[in-house]
């Protein structure tokens, strides 16, 4: 495996962090908002922040987690076709955060480990993701502490002379594994900005490669449909925002293949997001973004274990409420000046949990849920950065916070639970210029993840155990330590060393007995980690080519357990080298990974991994794409063959396998 790890990174001649060719020149260059919230150029930055921007014509992987694929420090685990957990430096689940236009897609019913959730957000509604490694929590509070997955919904520009669109876009993989629709209206003007938007998405069975065949049952269905209205004013900017996705008969492949279920399925996976948002760019010193909208969550579900038990029904909604106002300026020291940021914010989540049991008699019996049914759970903030020079060659990032998080929530075997817990966090990095094209830098920061109402009030199988409610929880906190450096120009590199610490890690301790065949659990602070690890990026240009790659590896080690962290990805790395030429695009993709058996005795109890632990595996992929007209309409081909050498591969800790060999074929009508 080593050999094959060498071989990418020498073919590729660099390191790199994107899988769109045409966004690496002047990557660095870039402005992000993942950082303070406000626009800011990455290669200032005392941080590692990778930026993916998203071509939908010639998308080499099947679903929004996915196009994750290449960026350093990230792995995306599948328990399910339709999953997508994105690890970053380790962390998944409730201890790594996802937002979208800047809101928190966590919420109070996320779990320690792999979830689902991001894949409900709509791949064809998205135009960009940026990944923040290793800090966020000052600007966006709890479960920030691997980092910040953001995700930037489709939006159209503003254009004087732009009038009505069209866009239609038809998508199938061979097999039957994939047939995808998109159908975009929209509207451009010098004041009005608009779109509306449909996908209809129909996931076969996965082939998987070698011999394996088909993962039976697998697939599943996807509908969506959003808009976002822009209106320019005289003094900034109205936004608008409505998504709603919905995934349907969702099978849980681990629960029939390895497990022997009788019926295990997520019938309806759903999110819905709106949002109305004022941006203030006026002639005050000050620019404000207020921001006022609904999150909903709903996901149903049936299972039997066998013919003796009863059919199961759950259903689990969340809807939050939430409101933010921020703020920015520039304030002046002398001759230097700083950008202060400031900020607060309100997140309220209610949970409706219900669960129901067909029994043999045609009767109906209602039981106690998978949470509290009408919990509360609320997180309310306050931030402040700043940011700007201190010499000619240093520049400095600050920021603290202030949250507190309230759980509320009514529990048989507990009573009556209210709790709060205050947290206080900060970030201070600097930046050091040594050269127009190099750059150095240091970050302290500290981090948290509140308890949340699926902490104090699981009761129910979740994955191969039984879990029972808890009490009297402290949140989670770490402590990160990271040096780096970035350089531009012909070669760009990035590259990163850290050292995290965490304390007061909340587990699912064993309590010695168990429930319908499985093992009781019960959450408790009960440890405390260590890890450290690494990342590496860059890319070159060379006429019509574009050569990349990157690299990443973490070691995380429980030091309560002496053992291993669960789930640490082992080492990756991954390259792109790319051809643009009169006659289209041809592109070539690799990704490695090692083996990983260095495994906590979760690991090896957990079915999706076990005693041997993950094989390494190499993967090649092979794209074309082309633009024309035809007919005086601009259309674009792209035929993409995946895992051409067929390999039987997962990535570590993933309950289903990668694609085998196969062909995606995508075609796209443009009318703006």
């Amino acid at each position: 495996m080593f050999r094959h790890v060498v071989f990418a990174i020498s073919c590729f001649a660099g390191v790199c962090e994107a899988q769109d060719p045409d966004s690496l020149k002047h990557r660095e260059l870039e402005l992000v908002e993942v950082v303070s919230r406000s626009a800011q150029r990455t290669f200032d930055l005392p941080f590692s922040v990778s930026s993916l921007k998203l071509d939908h014509q010639f998308l080499g992987f099947l679903s929004l987690p996915e196009q994750l694929h290449l960026s350093p420090g990230v792995l995306i685990q599948k328990t399910t076709h339709h999953g997508g957990s994105p690890f970053l430096r380790g962390l998944t689940g409730n201890q790594s955060l996802s937002v979208i236009d800047g809101i928190r897609l966590n919420n109070s019913i996320y779990r320690y480990g792999p979830n689902q959730y991001l894949n409900t957000i709509d791949l064809f509604a998205v135009d960009r993701i940026d990944v923040l490694l290793g800090a966020g929590s000052v600007d966006y509070g709890s479960d920030a502490m691997g980092g910040v997955v953001s995700i930037t919904s489709h939006q159209e520009s503003y254009k004087a002379n732009g009038g009505w669109g069209a866009l239609f876009l038809a998508r199938g993989t061979t097999a039957g594994q994939e047939g995808s629709t998109r159908t975009k209206i929209s509207y451009q003007s010098k004041k009005l900005a608009a779109h509306l938007g449909f996908t209809s998405r129909n996931f076969g069975d996965i082939l998987a490669g070698g011999r394996y065949g088909r993962l039976n049952p697998s697939g599943f269905r996807a509908q969506s449909v959003d808009s976002k209205i822009r209106l320019r004013v005289k003094d900034g900017e109205w936004i608008g925002l409505i998504q709603s996705n919905q995934q349907f008969d969702i099978p849980d492949y681990v629960k029939y293949s390895l497990e022997g279920w009788m019926l295990r399925n997520t019938d309806l996976q759903g999110h819905g997001l709106a949002y109305l948002r004022r941006i203030y760019e006026g002639a005050s010193p000050w620019k404000a973004k207020f921001t006022l909208g609904h999150q909903r969550q709903i996901e149903l579900r049936c299972q039997q274990r066998d013919s003796a038990q009863n059919l199961r029904t759950e259903q689990d909604r969340v809807h939050t409420w939430f409101v933010s106002l921020d703020g920015q300026r520039t304030i002046d020291f002398g001759q230097t000046s700083f950008d202060w940021h400031v900020g607060a914010e309100v997140y309220s989540d209610l949970v409706q949990s219900t669960r129901f049991d067909s029994l043999g008699n045609g009767s109906i019996s209602q039981i106690r849920a998978l949470y509290p049914d009408n919990s509360w759970a609320s997180q309310a903030g306050v931030f402040s950065s700043l940011a700007g020079q201190l010499s000619s060659k240093l520049e400095l990032h600050a920021g603290l916070r202030g949250t507190m998080n309230s759980v509320a929530l009514d529990e048989a075997s507990l009573g009556e639970v209210r709790d709060r817990t205050p947290s206080f966090i900060y970030e201070f990095g600097l930046n050091y210029k040594w050269s127009p094209l190099v750059r150095t830098y240091g970050l302290v920061s500290t981090g948290f993840r509140a308890p949340n109402i699926d902490d104090y009030g699981t009761l129910g199988i979740v994955d191969f155990r039984f879990e029972v409610p808890s009490y009297s929880l402290r949140p989670e906190q770490i402590n990160r330590w990271e040096l780096g450096f970035k350089t531009q120009g012909l070669i760009a590199w990035r590259g990163s060393v850290y050292v995290n610490y965490l304390t007061d890690i909340i587990d699912r301790v064993p309590r010695g007995d168990s429930l319908f065949d499985y093992p009781v659990y019960q959450k408790a602070n009960v440890q405390n980690a260590a890890m450290r690890g690494f990342e590496l990026a860059g890319s070159r240009e060379f006429g019509n080519w574009t050569a990349s790659a990157q690299c990443s590896y973490v070691f995380g080690q429980n030091r309560s357990k002496s053992e291993p962290m669960r789930r640490i990805p082992p080492f990756m790395c991954s390259g792109l080298v790319s051809y643009a030429g009169d006659f289209g695009t041809l592109r070539g993709v690799v990704r490695v990974n090692s083996s990983q058996k260095r495994l906590s005795s979760g690991d090896v109890s957990d079915n999706r991994i076990g005693p041997n632990g993950t094989p390494g595996f190499v993967v090649l992929d092979l794209g074309y794409s082309i633009g024309f007209n035809w007919l005086k309409m601009p259309i674009n081909l792209s035929v993409q063959g995946q895992n051409l050498t067929n390999v039987l591969a997962k990535y570590h800790g993933s309950g289903v396998y990668i694609t085998g060999r196969s062909a995606v074929l995508t075609a796209t009508l443009n009318l703006n």
